[in-house]
């Protein structure tokens, strides 16, 4: 009777051995780091930053080797990622563009951020800053919100592009503050910069990397941060929700995903040492000056952090009537 009791067992407690296994002789070849974009990003410098840590804190003598494969708004890369099912080898280094604004705006993409990947572990987060010219004459967000709330015609903003996360951070703040502008979507971040120290724009909600200089040498003048805490590196601005937009919270972010498919135990084990990666000195300095702070957490608050996003996107592309062809 125990023989045969032992016998039952076997196939139970078989796979779950054989995918311990797998865990602890993986990476069995090149670790893949597929980055959407071209090199020179925040991204590709986050990608590049924490492979050597990585494989450190792996344990492996295999490579990391970054990928870019950049095209059509980082949905490219991302889908490199997702036709790669049950592939551990292949990593995305991902972002909130392509894996939670698109999916709200676009009519199809060639992956579903939520069925097709398993979420790793965060990397960072950046904070927007909602920035005018020198020469405005709104010293606080309440200020500059009573004014465009009193204009006749649509205030002008200026963004990278339709659906990139700044013009979705503006409509956010628009819908909520109840007052009607009208974007002007240069195609890049550096353009949009030069368009308001021109005073050709009213104001944008731009990356703090892109615009701290011109803050600190006066030339631009941030009104609020978007993220939930103050920004290290802005520690005089306000957050959205100080300045009297209570809820508001928007901060563009990046992190390590792999394919659906993948065992647990690999997830875990990636999560570990992603952690461990994104806690040694020399990365986290590299990534505060970005405007992130120590954010690394479980793979389950990774995913949640995503699906909260969706859901916020696809609200506010629903109101403002916003999609991608």
């Amino acid at each position: 009777m125990r023989r045969r009791a032992l016998l039952l067992a076997t196939p139970l407690v078989a796979p779950f051995a054989a995918r311990a296994q797998d865990a602890a002789e993986w990476p069995s070849r090149p670790l893949r780091l597929v980055v959407p974009y071209l090199a020179g990003g925040i991204l590709d410098a986050i990608a590049r930053l924490i492979a050597e840590p990585l494989q450190r804190h792996l344990g492996t003598t295999q490579p990391m080797v970054v990928e870019n494969r950049a095209g059509a708004g980082g949905n490219v890369g991302t889908a490199v990622v997702a036709r790669a099912r049950g592939d551990a080898h292949a990593v995305l280094v991902g972002n909130s563009g392509p894996l939670s604004i698109n999916p709200a705006l676009a009519r199809s993409l060639p992956f579903d951020p939520q069925r097709d990947f398993q979420p790793v572990v965060l990397a960072a987060t950046t904070p927007l800053v909602l920035t005018v010219p020198a020469a405005s004459p709104h010293r606080s967000l309440a200020e500059f919100l009573a004014w465009a709330g009193a204009q006749r015609q649509a205030v002008p903003y200026g963004t990278p592009g339709v659906g990139t996360p700044q013009h979705m951070a503006t409509e956010l703040l628009r819908l909520r503050a109840g007052f009607e502008a009208v974007q002007v979507p240069y195609g890049g971040s550096a353009p949009v910069v030069t368009a308001l120290l021109a005073g050709d724009i009213a104001f944008a909600i731009e990356n703090q990397a892109l615009v701290l200089g011109q803050v600190r040498a006066g030339t631009l003048r941030a009104l609020a941060v978007t993220t939930p805490g103050r920004s290290a590196e802005l520690p005089d601005v306000p957050t959205m929700q100080e300045a009297g937009q209570a809820g508001y919270a928007v901060r563009g972010w990046y992190g390590l995903l792999l394919p659906a498919g993948v065992p647990a135990a690999i997830v875990q084990r990636l999560n570990a040492a992603g952690r461990e990666a994104l806690r040694e000195p020399a990365v986290a300095a590299r990534l505060a000056s970005f405007g992130s702070p120590y954010v690394a957490g479980s793979a389950e608050a990774f995913a949640a952090l995503i699906a909260e996003d969706v859901a916020r996107w696809r609200d506010v592309a629903r109101r403002a009537n916003i999609t991608l062809e």
